[in-house]
């Protein structure tokens, strides 16, 4: 059993990720236009090219406007 930190941990990442994939489908329409090449050039390493790079940018966006 995880102790109930980790719990509530792990319950704030999945709901942080359904609401990413949220946001995502929302500006689908909109990150759609971006050039392959700019989404390569912003997402490094961690570019695949396929959907899921829609969802590592626009979580880099989300925590690029997270107050610290």
């Amino acid at each position: 059993m995880l102790p109930p930190l980790a719990t509530t941990a792990a319950a704030n990442d999945a709901r942080r990720d359904i609401e990413l994939r949220t946001l995502t489908g929302l500006l689908l329409p909109q990150l759609e236009r971006i050039a392959p090449s700019i989404m390569q050039g912003v997402l490094g390493a961690k570019y695949a090219g396929n959907r899921g790079d829609y969802e590592r940018l626009v979580a880099i966006a989300v925590d690029d406007l997270r107050p610290r």
